[in-house]
């Protein structure tokens, strides 16, 4: 699934304008830039498609009447288009009323251009639909006339002939929506994404499989940007190969996935969840955990956390004592007296040696390896790795450092996914 970025001017008419958005809307879902209308219209034509972001005016100029007939039959087919970024600086008044006019059949025109502190629309249903746009904030924005008053997802309460700087409407079976502002906000980043469809709510061709069902999916939180997670790149493949993964870097955007009924369970895999910053969403996960979802901590995160912050982090976040024991090479055996042994007997290895960050203070039932007699580890409670119940739900942890196939087997089991 992708959106579709439709920017017809030339490249570097940003000028910076619109990174944020565009950083955001990355972090949730894949975007397919589109420079020339033959770009375009291949992109139109997927089945992959869910929405389209129109970046500048070029759009609407007479060489592209044709790619504006297939943007519009696309939205009234049943998909989302939304107007913003650069479309509202450099249009001229005339062909931005023409363009509403001619093209998509609407009295939206242009209305006052001035900074004005908007308030949310409650009786707005995609801001029913996005509890995270924010109540109030200021743009300086082209605001639309001749609107109706269901359409404003923002209005100036201070404007007596009712003129919006963002709308949405229904056109057909999809919605066409429009954002006014000149300088790239914060707050109208999330109306654009709000818009599009990924703000709140994951996008419903990924939500449904063929067959209309609920699709699940993987959630895969790597919140450390710098960091280089090659080491998960394999587990991430078998991962792929079995299941939908959507792979998020910020907290912004894994809260509303955190709510999606699709969700399957949670990856992390750099230690990043642990700092202060990130109290709200780490506070979300074990919510999520407990009312019975799956978090499992792997890939590079035994290797990129510190001991007192691992610590920490298990027994402030999730109220467990387990400490960290050593950093060491053995041999490991299958705990067979854990449930998950009993379920996964079959796709996970006997015995097999790692290089791991191992805990303590660990219950035996919850300790899915533990040193085999052979191994040189002095204390048998010693393990590398963990799946244990929180409340409802499980807490899946794997210490070994280099992601090796014994692991990979347990990350899958601890999902409930089996490779073929």
């Amino acid at each position: 699934m992708f959106v579709l970025q439709l920017s017809l001017a030339p490249e570097g008419f940003f000028d910076g304008v619109l990174d944020h958005t565009l950083a955001a809307l990355r972090a949730r879902i894949t975007v397919s830039v589109a420079r020339s209308a033959s770009q375009a219209f291949d992109l139109l034509a997927s089945p992959d498609l869910t929405a389209v972001f129109v970046t500048d005016p070029g759009i609407v100029e007479p060489k592209h009447i044709a790619l504006r007939a297939k943007l519009v039959a696309y939205a009234k087919a049943g998909g989302s288009v939304v107007i913003g970024g650069m479309f509202s600086s450099f249009v001229t008044p005339p062909k931005l009323n023409s363009f509403f006019r001619e093209a998509w059949g609407l009295q939206w025109a242009t209305g006052s251009y001035h900074r004005v502190v908007c308030t949310l629309n409650p009786g707005n249903e995609t801001v029913q639909q996005n509890p995270s746009l924010l109540p109030s904030y200021s743009m300086k924005a082209v605001l639309l006339k001749h609107i109706g008053a269901g359409m404003a997802l923002y209005t100036d309460p201070y404007n007596s002939a009712f003129e919006a700087p963002a709308c949405q409407t229904k056109v057909g079976l999809g919605r066409l929506g429009y954002v006014g502002d000149v300088n790239g906000e914060q707050g109208s980043t999330n109306v654009i994404l709000a818009m599009l469809g990924v703000l709140d709510t994951l996008p419903a061709p990924l939500l449904r499989s063929g067959s209309g069902a609920i699709a699940h999916f993987i959630l895969h939180l790597p919140l450390n940007e710098d960091a280089d997670n090659e080491l998960d790149d394999d587990i991430l493949s078998a991962l792929h190969a079995l299941t939908t993964v959507s792979t998020v870097q910020t907290a912004e955007a894994a809260m509303p996935l955190l709510a999606s009924p699709a969700l399957s369970g949670v990856f992390i895999t750099d230690p990043a969840v642990a700092a202060t910053k990130h109290a709200a969403l780490l506070a979300r996960l074990v919510a999520y955990t407990r009312a019975g979802g799956t978090v499992v901590l792997g890939g590079a995160f035994s290797s990129l956390i510190e001991r007192p912050v691992m610590e920490a982090f298990f027994q402030n976040g999730w109220g467990v004592s387990w400490r960290v024991a050593s950093y060491t090479r053995s041999t490991f055996v299958l705990n067979r007296r854990t449930a998950l042994a009993e379920s996964a007997v079959k796709q996970l290895q006997n015995a097999y040696v790692m290089k791991a960050v191992t805990l303590t203070g660990v219950p035996t039932a919850a300790s899915l390896y533990l040193p085999g007699d052979e191994s040189h580890i002095a204390d048998p409670t010693e393990t590398p790795v963990v799946f244990a119940e929180v409340g409802n739900g499980r807490l899946g942890y794997v210490g070994d450092v280099s992601s090796g196939e014994g692991s990979m087997s347990a990350i899958l089991a601890m999902f409930g996914l089996r490779s073929t």
